[in-house]
């Protein structure tokens, strides 16, 4: 547990930062991954961007949570022996409430997007148990592929987290123009929870 924290505070908590601002997260999540296993073959992790000013870094939480049978009390004292939060990562389990979706503000290569301007449309399919979820932001049209599917995604993981709706899979397209009937994050939260048995 020691040896995970030392080797994390070492260089590499910078290395993963740059990759989050630079939407590379992929090319260099393998090690801390390796690493976690290393501590419990069944812990998981992930990360969540935290509220920011825009024009400024995104604060990061790393969430860690068991994906299968751990020793009762691992979680917590890993966590507990994580380092003291600053101004750019954090610590805490995955069922720790996220920041109001709509104060995030998202990196995208040069730009900056406020999550409080993006609507969602949303239909459920109660036969193929599906959330089909319509995803509109005035600014995604100038952003990449890549780009745009990394800020609706982490929009999402905002909105439902690690809880998703009951039994329902949730399906993701981007829209060039609002959906009908769309709604703000905060909202598709409360329809997303309305879903739960």
């Amino acid at each position: 547990m020691d040896a995970f924290w030392r080797w994390w505070s070492g260089r590499y908590r910078e290395v993963l930062a740059e990759a989050v601002d630079e939407q590379r997260v992929g090319e260099v999540i393998e090690p801390l991954v390796t690493r976690l296993r290393k501590v419990h073959p069944n812990l998981v992790c992930d990360l969540r961007l935290a509220a920011s000013p825009p024009g400024t870094k995104a604060r990061i939480a790393l969430v860690i949570e068991a994906g299968g049978e751990v020793p009762e009390g691992l979680v917590k004292q890993l966590l507990a022996a994580a380092p003291v939060s600053d101004d750019r990562w954090d610590y805490g389990s995955m069922n720790i409430p996220v920041t109001d979706p709509r104060e995030l503000a998202l990196s995208a290569g040069e730009r900056t997007i406020d999550l409080a301007r993006m609507l969602v449309g949303m239909q459920v399919d109660p036969d193929e148990m599906v959330v089909h979820l319509a995803v509109y932001h005035p600014e995604l049209a100038e952003l990449s592929a890549e780009q745009q599917d990394f800020v609706a995604r982490t929009a999402l993981n905002a909105v439902a987290g690690h809880n998703p709706p009951g039994r329902y899979r949730t399906k993701l397209r981007l829209t060039r123009r609002p959906p009908e009937d769309a709604v703000d994050l905060a909202e598709l939260r409360m329809r997303l929870a309305d879903l739960e048995p």
